[in-house]
């Protein structure tokens, strides 16, 4: 699969670098993305491998290239989608995991800067998956000193190219200009007839995302859209577009299907109760039965139905397949992909299941300790971290 550049943008709101320091490493940095291309082309069509050895020889220079360019392309990447526009600070959630490993979230800051002014290459805030904590590390080279089996969350480059048209020779105004403008936030956007999957592990923020976005925790910073409504201004109009299908069950388990229906629809402007009987009965969900003494699966469904007759635009499901066997995870896909085939929904569901995303996601956001690492379609996630499945 060809590396494709993103499109990066510069604005005047940012103060890191100006523009010009910015065109020149966007130059930089499309550089690496064709000179990968160039490089995954010659691996493919490499045939000479009895030549090959560790002194000299023309497959030992594609290797050691391989990893100088893709990760000369990723760190850029990283480093670009980490400069914000002014002073902001990360969640909570990511204050006390910074805390949790450095002591404190300024004590953190200090060691990042430290680690900056002694690195002559990148420094990486990375979350060391083997140990199960971050670390702040230092990289000489984009092939040298990196850790396996780690995940970069923050990226400094520290390159003179990075820096010097604007900074010159001070270093250390860069770096704290840097330190306050970090873009921590998590951001994407879903149009409709697109399904994204929300992934990371236990922990990472993805039932936290989404209980914000239902309005059950209220933003920091930033703001949360709904089909243009804003779920701080416009609450009732924002949620009137918005179906919920939760792990755990959040209607009256006491109270059968039609009743739990007709206490919840009035708070909908467009509940529909046809509709609704139309769809249980479609999948075959018994109404007369209290919710507590229907099936994992059957909750799952009578929560679906209800989301659907109220004319939801954007459908959140938080883990909709857990604990459920594989033959009703199948038809629950089933259900989603025939939701989205209208072209007028969509979808965000959060999985530790991955072949739920090889199925039916469009687009993956994958968060770590409340940070968005990336929000990529599924083929460009493929084509630029080169996802292992198995």
């Amino acid at each position: 699969m060809e590396f494709m550049k993103l499109d990066f943008e510069y604005s005047d709101d940012v103060t890191v670098i100006n523009e010009e320091q910015f065109k020149a490493h966007m130059r930089l940095y499309e550089g690496y993305v064709n000179i990968m291309n160039e490089i995954d082309c010659k691996l493919a069509t490499f045939e000479n491998f009895d030549e090959a050895n560790a002194t000299y020889s023309e497959y030992r220079g594609l290797k050691r290239g391989e990893t100088f360019a893709l990760n000369g392309v990723i760190l850029h990447e990283f480093y670009f989608e980490n400069i914000g526009e002014g002073e902001n600070t990360p969640e909570e959630t990511v204050q006390e995991y910074l805390a949790k490993n450095f002591g404190s979230f300024e004590a953190w800051k200090e060691h990042f800067i430290a680690t900056a002014k002694v690195s002559r290459g990148w420094v990486i805030l990375c979350y060391d998956v083997r140990s199960d904590r971050f670390r702040n590390i230092s990289l000489d080279a984009h092939d040298l000193g990196n850790i396996a089996l780690s995940v970069p969350i923050l990226v400094l480059d520290m390159y003179e190219h990075a820096y010097f048209l604007q900074y010159k020779d001070n270093k250390e105004e860069y770096i704290n200009n840097f330190m306050k403008n970090i873009d921590w936030s998590i951001d994407f956007n879903l149009k409709p007839g697109y399904i994204m999957g929300l992934i990371g592990p236990n922990g990472a923020g993805k039932t936290t995302l989404i209980q914000t976005i239902l309005g059950l925790y209220q933003c920091q910073e930033g703001n949360i859209k709904i089909c243009g409504f804003d779920l701080s201004q416009e609450e009732k109009q924002a949620k009137d577009q918005l179906g919920f299908i939760l792990d755990d069950n959040i209607f009256l388990d006491h109270l059968n299907g039609s009743e739990n229906a007709k206490l919840y629809g009035k708070y909908y402007s467009n509940w529909n109760p046809t509709v609704f009987q139309k769809l249980c009965k479609q999948f075959e969900v018994n109404l007369l039965k209290p919710l507590k003494k229907l099936s994992k699966g059957n909750k799952t469904k009578f929560q679906l139905a209800f989301a659907l007759s109220h004319g939801a635009k954007l459908l959140v499901f938080d883990e909709p397949a857990a604990g459920l066997d594989p033959v009703f995870r199948k038809e629950l896909l089933e259900i989603m992909s025939d939701i989205i085939f209208q072209g007028d929904k969509s979808i965000i569901f959060s999985t530790h299941l991955t072949d739920e995303l090889d199925k039916i996601a469009d687009y993956i956001t994958f968060l770590l300790n409340g940070k968005q690492i990336f929000s990529l379609s599924k083929d460009e996630m493929e084509e630029q971290y080169r996802l292992v499945k198995g």
